[in-house]
């Protein structure tokens, strides 16, 4: 990293999280190996090296999950229920973060060496987000914004309650796609039962905070085991459309 740009800078790493999952309910506090999803994500997101925000909301159930966040000495927001966007936007205002890398606490295996090489990209060549490409293995990678971004989306779009900016991100925004492992046969997220089947598997084998590219050159020998759940991914992306049919 570049450390001198990045002391300009004051970023941080957002985990969007709350309990009102419907397909699998509560499932940030489901416990594999010992530890909560959400005490997995948050391991994972230390790498990273920078602070950490547990970015949640102000429903009473939600706060389990700020004291989860003080026990693992890690800041917290409570936002919007429903509208994200609204929620990471007030965030960010809250802490005054310039650069935000947003981490999605259904993605127990998302590449924190790939956040780490977006936060240089971003700064170095004056990118507006970084993305993951088409068709990247789902759970890698969420997004890194500069605020500006999610101010002007939310700004424009406060009558809507925005799960993803996706939708909403204008062309005129510079942007970066990162070049991210394809493979239809294999899924990193948590939405169903198979995946948390999924996950307790690989992390009887790896530790928590195990390379991500390690876990896919593993899956790719041992393909039995992408088995297990990658037959959800179908329903996972038609869940998806549904949601920006919706907005």
């Amino acid at each position: 990293m570049n450390i001198n740009l990045i002391k300009k800078e004051n970023i941080f790493t957002i985990i969007t999280v709350r309990t009102s999952s419907k397909r699998l309910p509560k499932k940030c506090l489901k416990i594999i190996n010992k530890k909560k999803v959400i005490e997995i994500i948050i391991k994972r997101a230390k790498k990273i090296g920078f602070p950490i925000i547990l970015a949640t909301t102000k429903d009473k159930a939600d706060r389990i999950l700020c004291n989860i966040a003080t026990k693992n000495k890690v800041s917290y927001f409570r936002g919007s229920k429903k509208n994200v966007l609204k929620r990471w936007n007030d965030c960010i205002l809250n802490f005054n973060v310039s650069i935000a890398l947003i981490v999605d606490a259904d993605d127990l295996l998302f590449d924190y060496i790939e956040y780490k090489k977006a936060v240089n990209i971003i700064i170095k060549k004056k990118y507006d987000y970084i993305r993951f490409n088409k068709d990247s293995i789902t759970g890698l990678f969420t997004y890194v914004f500069r605020s500006e971004v999610l101010r002007k989306i939310h700004n424009k779009y406060k009558s809507k309650n925005i799960e993803s900016p996706e939708p909403f991100l204008p062309k005129n925004f510079k942007f970066h796609s990162l070049k991210l492992k394809k493979d239809k046969n294999i899924r990193l997220t948590l939405d169903y039962l198979e995946d948390l089947n999924f996950f307790k598997k690989i992390f009887s084998k790896f530790s928590f905070t195990v390379k991500t590219t390690d876990v896919i050159n593993y899956l790719k020998r041992f393909k039995n085991i992408s088995k297990i759940n990658y037959h959800r991914q179908d329903d996972y992306i038609n869940n998806q459309k549904k949601i920006y049919e919706r907005l």
